[in-house]
């Protein structure tokens, strides 16, 4: 069985979450502030939530959906939201199928290496050092990476990866290379 980052079963299915709901307009603007300043950016720092999209759509009074037959509640629970006004997205791309979730950390790693991304390589970091990958592993990463990516991503990416071994405490344990 595979399984993705939260330990359930990993499909193709969970690489989508879905949310339809409308709001009253008592508090509207307060939930949508809420929604755009603090949940979505916290959803987004989460190991596995690439991309977020919120929309809302246009009113019109009278107006009727096309194919009522084809909206179907998920639940019957009556808490859960459900509507047609508001739609909130997020894919999560770490629970397919195909590739391991070290080899999908160490393209994550290599990918944001390349990009010379000033903040949230730390986390990859992390992640790739418990999903099995070794220091002496990311350091050739990041050395093969800069020699096709350009010089100045080995210096950035290097003082990163310096910064979490430092944070972790395994600074001076084991083998190293000095570029």
């Amino acid at each position: 069985m595979v399984t993705d980052i939260h330990g359930r079963q990993a499909s193709m299915d969970s690489a989508l979450w879905i949310s339809w709901y409308n709001l009253p307009d008592d508090g509207r603007d307060a939930y949508i502030g809420w929604l755009h300043g603090t949940y979505i950016p916290a959803m987004l720092e989460r190991r596995g939530f690439l991309w977020a999209a919120h929309y809302a759509s246009v009113e019109k009074a009278g107006m009727v959906p096309t194919h009522p037959e084809f909206i179907t509640p998920s639940t019957q629970d009556r808490t859960v939201p459900t509507g047609d006004r508001y739609i909130l997205l997020f894919g999560d791309i770490w629970s397919r199928l195909h590739l391991s979730l070290r080899d999908r950390e160490m393209i994550t790693v290599a990918i944001n290496i390349a990009l010379a991304r000033p903040v949230g390589n730390h986390s990859h970091y992390r992640s790739a050092l418990k999903l099995g990958l070794s220091k002496e592993q990311i350091m050739e990463l990041i050395i093969q990476v800069g020699h096709y990516a350009g010089w100045p991503t080995i210096a950035l990416a290097a003082r990163q990866f310096a910064e979490v071994l430092k944070e972790e405490g395994e600074q001076g344990k084991g083998p190293s290379r000095t570029i």
